[in-house]
This record gives structure tokens, sequence and C-alpha cells, in this order.
């Protein structure tokens, strides 16, 4: 549970900065960009945080398929369950039409490019403590 904590933690972080950097790039933008790069963002760090878990809390315990064929396994059903997760909560925001749809999808992008970094290094963290 503490490496899922830490990546918690990572994971407010990058979020924090994507948003500082995004406001600054974003300043001149067009009424509701904001509130929509929030919402991407938002959505991308949930997804990110349901992604870790089969990582973490997996059969085996932490991390007890190993580096081998179980541990690819558990590695790509980490990434589907984040594409998943980012997928449905992006249909939500989407559908319920607050957000200005083309900004919210350019910040989602960025912000999955980012959190792709993060949870990869996350695994391979995980996989290197075995």
């Amino acid at each position: 549970m503490r490496p899922l904590l830490r990546f918690a933690a990572i994971g407010t972080a990058v979020t924090i900065g994507l948003l500082v950097a995004g406001s600054w790039w974003t300043r001149n933008a067009p009424a509701g960009t904001h509130e929509a790069m929030g919402w991407a963002c938002a959505v991308v760090f949930a997804g990110s945080l349901v992604g870790a878990v089969p990582l973490v809390l997996g059969p085996g315990g932490p991390a007890g398929a190993g580096v081998g064929p179980e541990g690819v396994s558990r590695f790509l059903a980490a990434m589907l369950v984040r594409m998943g997760a980012v997928a449905v909560g992006a249909g939500a925001v989407i559908f319920l039409g607050e957000v200005r749809v083309e900004s919210f999808l350019l910040w989602l992008a960025v912000s999955y490019l980012a959190f792709l970094i993060v949870d990869t290094a996350f695994a391979l963290r995980v996989f290197r403590s075995l």
C-alpha cells in the first residue's frame, strides 16, 4: 500500500505542475479553457491511480507476478485499466457538456502523455523491487 501512496503523491505533484504550466500557456485562451484543463488533468490523474492498483495489489501481493510473462501481463493490464478509466471519465465529462471539448481533448492528450511517463517509471520501480 505504501508504494501506491507514494505514487499518489507523485501524481498530485505532476497534476499541480501541469495545471501551473497550463495556466501560464493558456493565459490568453478563450473562456472555459482553464476549466477544461482542470477536468482533463483530474480525469487522467484518477485513471492513473486506478491503473496503478493492478501493479501494487494484484494477485500474489505487491508485484507478486515478478518480471516474467505474468509481470508483463500485469503491466499491460494496468495500462488497459488506466486507458479504460480515462476513456470512461473523458466520455462522462464530454457527455455532461460543461467544458470546451476542443480544449478538454487537447489537455487530455497532454496530461495522458505526462502521466504515461510517470506510470511507466512507477511500473519499472515496482518490478525492480522484486
